[in-house]
């Protein structure tokens, strides 16, 4: 007997349950998921009721029938047994493969391929069946080589149902006589119906599907309805009675729906977390709170943060892969250090599980090191201690504190370098399953893994994170099952290691930890399609974007929807095809907006120019924005977090700012924090890196001008002797290294070729001060102010000329980078270092001094392309011409001429007209210009520090262009929490500065823009 309720909701059911009180052998089947809200449901009808109706899922039920008629203990694979015997086929039959020969062994496809076949199977299809195409062919190969390995080893337990439902249509068994109620599904798989065929044969079932109302679109109620067909079908040739009713079910009125618009993710989080804590703290217990999100495992762990922010607590929804867990990746990355010569990220990967034998400060100075050093291969199994210094490369002496680091940098080395060494080797000697399952069973038991685990389960428990600490319980047994499965089914076959370690991770990957906490009065979090709830009063969807609402239903496997419709032609019952699948994801939709009885709250994000779903428009209420993009524009952006108060970590000792310090401030406040207040650094490469190439060539031109200088000038030493001291310069700071000695080749290759780009740059700087009356007065001077913005700083070079008795002072500062002086950069508060040390000096050596100007000198080699004949003259000059300085000169004709002899100017950034003056491309400006800058330079610099002082550590990085800002160059990007897409402070151009600061500043307001 069949009858088919449309409508009915699941208190229908149980009320037609309780009028059936006194009969025994009453089932409500119903989905997994859905099994605990049921039972508890139908126990609120008294002991009487559950004395004479249960609760079962399909899986329920085949124990149930095996348990009456025998079987039920027959051994069986796990999840991972399956694969690896999936594995084992495909290598059996591998030879024969026409389609899939090369790919049998990869680990993905076999996981691909497991997926197929449980597909196959649930679909009730053998493999004799298949055919019709090379695939498919393949795919009969390996299933039947699978199906001779399992009836030697263990059943597979994906044809228990099978199993069952033939078992109880042949004997009839606990169907007999059984009323049997459906409710919570839309379809069905042919093994599923199998077993309902076998209800309706011997009992009485009553299955509960949705159907379309007036106003509904159909297609998405296509799966029930085609299941409604089925079951008709079924009941008629199985000539039993049947019927249909559609109930009356009333629509629920809910009283409020409300859609929000988020800038982003983290926002949309943080606003259903405070949505929930609203609900409750107006009464709302949390058990009767769900949140329900599209696309669930991206959104995931950032909606646990929001609400663990919130203090609300959660019961998130789904079991976790093992290989998820810390312990999976401590294998895997053991394993692929032991491969792959101990590369520093698998070495880094496996610390930071926090589970290897070194605490967590031992961790982060050891992972510091060898990334800095770039440790790998004989340097971790070699038997001599680690040498290098813990600061990097180019630090000059050892401290006591970096002698006590590098101890125990060797100590906890020496803690992972025997269990390392010992699995290397044991893994080289293997090559079976059995062999490589053993030698990481030693490597595991001299890491303790199994004592790191419960460390970390009394931790977690202490914590109160009980539902954490038994998922640390389960992840031992489940590593050892999966050490036994490799002996038993893969024990003599023979395996490369690479591929035992993919095999490994995949067969980790089949099995899932998860535990149901203690309450349950948490808010539910999970995925949209696994909202598996009869009942429910506050509903909040996240992530209602449409590129995730309706989702693209992919299949399962390695079927095509056309080699679907071809196995459907040989009889086979396949899984819903593409359009099928998109009417299910259209329905699950449906069923959640319609769910909550009394508040729906709904968000979407507009990060990435992602629209609103279109299930969202059709709601027709009003959207309220919850925070809107930000638009830098002109404007400054200022964050929403309170500033911070703790202007001592951003102000130097004794108060007094460098002019570096400025600029960092100036280009982005947070990374100014990041730098100054928390001290943090970006980890150097190994060996020479562009901050070493600056140092180098800094020495080498100071110890150069210091030496010539004292010999009587650069118009009177020679430009070899002048090259001779540069070499002897950068000779004197590579010894000066520690190690410098026993640099391997590559260390020593890449030095030799900064010493070759220093003394370049040496023959540059001679070849200027050569044809220059300004030379050196001091280099690397370090200077302190007592203006009203205290300033400290060092600068590279000061040259001087005296002119008529007057003193006339040039700044120059090496530049190793590209950089290049821009008066636009310096009109919004950038590049104003050399300003701050010209304006700075106002005197030398008692005697008052004139601003000359300031240039940034190009401190790196440069390449000429030249063909045959070009002369080295000719070479020279383009050299000169790549490595022209850039800055502002004093206009004033005899400054200009002092700077450089001659009428073309190879060096300055000044060009000469005819009548001898600059053009309008030279990069000059006269007195009165110089005041404005002067004075535009005090006043950015004493916002700057009150800002500073304020303790506004805001993100607002320059963007000189749409496709440049700062966030490119930032080496804390990584910890900023403003989008780097986004550009909060756009420069706007460079047209009529000089006049913009005459207006602000000075009666220089008509000056024209030019130099």
């Amino acid at each position: 007997m069949l009858k088919i309720l449309r409508n009915a909701p699941a208190r229908l059911l149980l009320a037609e349950i309780g009028r059936n009180a006194g009969v025994t052998n009453q089932i409500l089947l119903v989905p997994e998921p859905l099994s605990h809200e049921t039972e508890r449901l139908l126990q609120e009808l008294g002991d009487r009721i559950g004395m004479s109706a249960e609760v079962l899922t399909f899986q329920r039920i085949a124990h149930r029938a095996l348990l009456r008629e025998g079987g039920l203990a027959a051994p069986a694979l796990d999840a991972g047994g399956r694969l690896l015997l999936l594995a084992r086929a495909a290598g059996d039959v591998r030879a024969r493969l026409r389609e899939w020969g090369r790919v049998a062994g990869g680990a993905e496809f076999l996981n691909e391929l497991l997926a197929t076949i449980d597909e196959l199977k649930h679909c009730e299809c053998r493999p004799e069946m298949l055919g019709g195409s090379a695939k498919l062919e393949d795919l009969r190969l390996i299933w039947e080589s699978f199906e001779a390995h399992a009836a030697q080893t263990a059943a597979d337990p994906r044809d228990l149902l099978t199993q069952v439902g033939a078992l109880l249509n042949e004997r009839g068994s606990i169907a007999a006589g059984a009323k049997l109620y459906i409710d919570g599904f839309i379809s069905f798989t042919a093994q599923e119906y199998g077993i309902i065929t076998a209800f309706i044969r011997h009992g009485a079932v009553t299955a509960a599907l949705p159907a379309p109302r007036a106003g509904d679109d159909a297609d998405m109620f296509a799966q029930p309805l085609l299941t409604a067909e089925r079951l008709k079908r079924i009941a008629l040739k199985a000539g039993a009675e049947y019927s249909e009713q559609t109930c009356d079910t009333p629509v629920k009125q809910r009283r409020l729906t409300r859609v929000f618009s988020c800038p982003d993710m983290l926002a949309e989080c943080d606003w259903a977390a405070g949505q929930a804590a609203e609900w409750i703290a107006g009464g709302a217990a949390r058990d009767e709170i769900a949140v329900a999100v599209p696309a669930w495992d991206e959104y995931k762990s950032v909606m646990l943060s929001a609400f663990a922010r919130a203090g609300i607590p959660v019961f998130a929804d789904g079991v976790l892969p093992v290989s998820s867990k810390s312990a999976a990746r401590f294998i895997e990355a053991s394993l692929d250090a032991a491969l792959n010569g101990f590369e520093p990220d698998a070495a880094a990967a496996l610390i930071k599980t926090g589970l290897a034998p070194v605490t967590p400060d031992e961790g982060f100075m050891l992972d510091d090191y060898i990334k800095t050093h770039n440790i790998k291969g004989v340097f971790w199994t070699a038997d001599r201690p680690w040498t290098a210094h813990p600061s990097g490369w180019g630090a000059k002496a050892f401290t006591d504190l970096d002698k006590a680091r590098l101890e125990t940098l060797n100590r906890v080395r020496e803690r992972l370098r025997t269990p390392f060494v010992r699995l290397r080797r044991a893994l080289s000697r293997s090559d079976t399953g059995e062999g490589f399952a053993r030698a990481l069973y030693g490597y595991l038991t001299d890491m303790d893994l199994a004592g790191a685990l419960a460390g970390r389960r009394e931790y977690l428990s202490g914590r109160g994170a009980d539902r954490e600490a038994d998922e640390y319980r389960q992840l031992w047994g489940v590593i050892v099952r999966v050490l036994d499965n490799f002996v038993g089914i893969l024990g003599g076959v023979t395996l490369r290691p690479e591929e035992f370690a993919r095999l490994f991770a995949l067969c980790l990957s089949q099995y899932e930890v998860g535990v149901i906490p203690v309450t349950l009065d948490r808010v539910r979090l999970c995925a949209l399609d696994r909202l598996y709830r009869r009942e429910l009063k506050y509903l909040i969807i996240a992530g209602a974007n449409e590129r995730h609402m309706p989702k693209r239903a992919d299949a399962p496997g390695l079927l095509t929807d056309e080699e679907r419709v071809l196995l459907e032609q040989y009889g086979v019952n396949m899984a819903p095809r593409a359009e099928e699948r998109a009417s299910r994801e259209l329905y699950t939709i449906h069923k959640a907006f319609g769910l909550p009885d009394k508040e729906l709250a709904v968000s979407f994000n507009t990060a990435g120019k992602s629209e609103m779903s279109v299930f969202v428009a059709e709601l027709d209420v009003n959207i309220d924005v919850l925070a809107p993009p930000m638009d830098g524009g002109g404007a400054e952006w200022h964050s929403d977090r309170s500033p911070l108060k703790a202007w001592e970590a951003l102000l130097p000792p004794g108060g007094a700012l460098s002019a570096s310090r400025m600029e960092s401030y100036s280009s982005c406040r947070w990374a100014y924090f990041s730098r100054y207040g928390l001290a943090l650094r970006k980890r150097g490469a190994p060996g020479p890196a562009p901050k070493d190439a600056g140092s180098m060539i800094h020495a080498v031109l100071e110890g150069m001008a210091l030496e010539v200088m004292a010999r009587g000038g650069f118009r009177t030493v020679e430009r070899g002797a002048a090259l001779e001291i540069a070499g002897q310069a950068a000779d004197r700071w590579l010894e000066a290294l520690p190690e410098h000695d026993r640099a391997g080749a590559r260390i020593k290759a890449l030095t030799a070729r900064l010493k070759q780009s220093a003394v370049q740059v040496a023959g540059n700087v001679y070849d200027e001060l050569s044809v220059s009356e300004f030379q050196p007065l001091a280099v690397e001077h370090r200077f302190t102010t007592k203006d009203r913005v205290p300033l400290t700083g060092v600068i590279d070079r000061i040259d001087g000329w005296i002119h008529d008795d007057r003193l006339y002072l040039r700044v120059v500062d090496y530049k190793t980078g590209l950089k290049k002086f821009s008066l636009r950069d310096v009109w919004h508060g950038l590049g104003m270092q050399m300003l701050c040390y010209l304006f700075a000096l106002n005197a030398w050596d008692g005697r008052p001094a004139e601003p000359a100007g300031v240039l940034y000198l190009p401190a790196h080699d440069r390449f000429v392309q030249a063909g045959a004949g070009v002369t080295d003259t000719e070479v020279s000059r383009k050299l000169h011409s790549l490595l022209k300085r850039s800055g502002i000169i004093l206009s004033d004709p005899a400054v200009i001429s002092a700077m450089e002899r001659g009428d073309e100017k190879l060096f300055i950034p000044v060009r000469l007209k005819r009548d001898g003056g600059p053009d309008a491309r030279s990069q000059v400006a006269d007195a009165a210009r110089l005041g404005l800058l002067r004075r535009h330079v005090e006043d950015a610099m004493g916002r700057l520090s009150e800002s500073i002082e304020s303790g506004s550590v805001e993100a607002n990085p320059v963007c000189r262009s749409a496709s440049e800002s700062q966030c490119d160059y930032c080496d804390f990007a990584g910890a900023c929490y403003l989008d780097g897409g986004d550009s909060p402070r756009m420069l706007d151009g460079a047209a009529n500065i000089w006049e913009k600061m005459g207006e602000r500043y000075g009666p220089d307001a008509s000056a024209k823009t030019g130099g």
